[in-house]
């Protein structure tokens, strides 16, 4: 399952999607999957409809260029269900 991407800056989509494959006792963890146009520092937020940051996923970690799969809980900066 995806959710519509977002642009984020020239080059740069963030796509959510729940990931996992295979045969799982548990539900698959989310994670957020994007493609970075070129080698470079990321910070990655989750945010909800007004804007407010949930959680840092990233900050300024250096990716290379490519599909990048940041993975997530589901959880806020408060260990709360986001």
């Amino acid at each position: 399952m995806s959710l519509p991407g977002r642009f984020l800056a020239p080059g740069l989509v963030l796509t959510m999607a729940v990931c996992g494959g295979g045969v799982a006792q548990e539900p698959p963890a989310p994670a957020a999957h994007y493609v970075m146009p070129v080698d470079a520092e990321v910070t990655l937020g989750v945010y909800d409809f007004q804007g407010r940051l949930l959680r840092w996923l990233t900050r300024s970690d250096f990716r290379r260029a490519g599909p990048q799969p940041e993975p997530w809980d589901g959880l806020d900066q408060w260990g709360q269900a986001a």
